[in-house]
């Protein structure tokens, strides 16, 4: 699969294992979410990431951050509000990390 990617270049691999960590942590978040019964209120879930290369303001920046965005209704028939989560690389392994203890935690118990 061919992406778009600074001017229609190649993606990187790196890029393109980027976007495979999150569409795994994308399904822990879904089972996680449904195995602790928060399917109910939570309505959909999106991501992206961006690398910025540099700024105006900053010299070379070269990070990536990571877009999450999640609907989330307050009761079952309730309309969902979206919440928008922006998360640098350092930010986002720690998420992945305590999902991945959440994951265990619930896996112990049954």
């Amino acid at each position: 699969m061919r992406f778009r990617f600074c001017g229609d270049l190649d993606c990187p691999d790196w890029v393109l294992a980027e976007i495979s960590t999150l569409a795994k942590i994308y399904e822990k978040v879904q089972k996680l979410t449904a195995d602790a019964r928060f399917v109910n209120r939570l309505a959909g879930t999106g991501w992206r990431v961006d690398y910025i290369m540099s700024s105006s303001l900053l010299q070379p920046v070269e990070e990536p951050v990571v877009h999450l965005r999640l609907e989330v209704a307050t009761a079952p028939e309730a309309p969902a509000q979206p919440v928008a989560l922006s998360l640098s690389a350092d930010k986002f392994q720690v998420l992945l990390a305590e999902l991945k203890q959440a994951q265990a935690l619930m896996s112990s118990l049954g």
